[in-house]
């Protein structure tokens, strides 16, 4: 039996961090994840559905700590960091962090690099310093996965039960909490969990804040332990803790056992990114449906049907709907997002954001040609994102598409110069060249910088 809580050799991992043990390619990803967090948030910004999001928390206003990405309105950091991370997991362009297993943590980017990025402007945070508080976060949340994937499968968004604690991780660091006062504030931490995944089956726009309010949860919990207040040590573990309210287990060892290898392979490593802009289970069906396309010269016109075999928590999160209502409801849709591949050549956020899509005519017939299967014989563990599609045509000829591991998943990595062609798309569309160019500059020098709150402010359409 563990003399130490769960809470208390967390802590001791997150406060044992250095980057100068850091091997070269987990800082290489440290800095991508804050790229690719920019570049998604940038875009991010100009979305409606987040717009509201953010004229309701800048109308209160505040002290002025931190930037809103884009806007360059400062607010107090817990609640830039709130905007900020809701922008990063605001259009389904950012990170997600899975093991081999297929046991999946969230999508860490959102969850660590909007309280990196506030705290640094709030209290002169070197780049080493981010940088290791990043690492740390995602760390803290590949663990989490890995022991609390329980709570997963029945439905809560892992954005809302680990990003809290994750959130909590980077800004402990950053504060300079102690072991001690980090293990209470991943107890309080404990206190501010919620977010349900029905929207991969009702659309609504509300889980767009999730990151945000896992992050606000973060830097507050830290700044509360930092003041004094306590939390219970059996967070995780209690009678009434985490894993049997969430998770539904008193069994510990899966995290137990988690946490006593942080660090031993870095999770940061383990995070995939996107191209589409959809939920990550549909990644891949359109690589596939793209190709066969560009391969057989097909159209909407000569299909009768399309088939496609993934793993269940591909069919449970990415094809429950398939005539949205809304642009969440879209992005989760594999009927939806097929047919704009067929009909429009493209998959561009604009599309999913657009309400004659949702309800065109021509849209919706394709799409119920359109028909998922389960199929966890062939897509179980680290390929589960991977697809088998079966296009059968009007002729009679079929065309058969498979694909493990699909572009941008861990075992097939973005490299650093397409996730840079990424955020330069993606910036590209909202801030100047220079602004990009600048951004670009910064992040690529981040362990150099003596300053990282100098990084936010670049990336804002304002900047002359």
């Amino acid at each position: 039996m563990q003399s130490r809580t769960i809470a208390q050799r967390l802590a001791d991992r997150v406060v044992a961090v250095r980057y100068e043990d850091l091997p070269a390619d987990v800082i290489a990803r440290a800095k991508d994840a804050v790229l690719d967090q920019l570049g998604v948030q940038l875009i991010a910004s100009t979305m409606q559905w987040n717009d509201l999001i953010y004229r309701v928390v800048s109308a209160a206003g505040g002290r002025e700590e931190a930037t809103v990405t884009n806007h360059g309105t400062r607010l107090p950091a817990h609640e830039a960091a709130f905007v900020n991370a809701t922008y990063g997991q605001g259009c389904e362009l950012d990170d997600g962090l899975r093991d081999l297993h297929g046991n999946t943590a969230g999508h860490a980017g959102a969850m660590t690099v909007p309280v990196a990025l506030a705290l640094g402007e709030t209290r002169r945070v070197d780049g080493r310093s981010a940088i290791a508080a990043i690492v740390a976060g995602y760390e803290t949340a590949f663990r989490l996965g890995q022991g609390m994937q329980g709570s997963h499968k029945r439905g809560f968004h892992n954005q809302s039960v680990i990003g809290p604690f994750a959130a909590t991780a980077v800004a402990a660091r950053l504060l300079g909490l102690d072991a001690v006062r980090t293990a209470h504030a991943l107890a309080i931490a404990g206190s501010q969990l919620s977010g349900v995944q029905e929207f991969d089956r009702g659309g609504g726009e509300a889980k767009r804040m999730h990151a945000g309010l896992a992050v606000r949860a973060g830097i507050q919990s830290a700044l509360l332990a930092q003041a004094g207040l306590t939390g219970p040590m059996s967070i995780f573990e209690g009678k009434r803790g985490v894993l049997r309210l969430y998770a539904n287990t008193d069994d510990t060892a899966p995290l137990d056992a988690a946490i006593d290898g942080f660090g031993s392979e870095w999770g940061i490593l383990r995070a995939g990114h996107k191209l589409y802009p959809v939920v990550s289970n549909l990644q891949s069906p359109i690589f596939q449906l793209e190709e066969a396309i560009a391969e057989h010269k097909i159209s909407a016109d000569d299909i009768e049907r399309i088939d496609v075999w993934m793993a269940t928590h591909s069919i449970e999160h990415g094809a429950s709907i398939s005539e949205p209502k809304d642009a969440m409801g879209a992005q989760v849709s594999l009927a939806f997002s097929l047919a704009l591949r067929l009909l429009r050549g493209s998959n561009d956020l604009s599309l999913y954001a657009d309400p004659k899509m949702w309800s065109d005519p021509d849209v919706l017939r394709v799409s119920r040609l359109v028909h998922a299967h389960n199929d966890d014989a062939r897509f179980i563990g680290a390929n589960d994102r991977g697809c088998h599609m079966t296009i059968t045509l009007r002729d009679g000829r079929t065309i058969e598409k498979h694909e493990e591991y699909p572009k941008g998943q861990p075992e097939n990595a973005l490299s650093h110069a397409e996730l840079e062609a990424k955020f330069r798309r993606l910036a590209g569309a909202v801030i100047s060249k220079r602004a990009v160019d600048d951004v670009l500059a910064t992040v690529n020098v981040l362990e150099r910088l003596d300053d990282a709150g100098t990084i936010v402010p670049l990336a804002t359409a304002s900047r002359t």
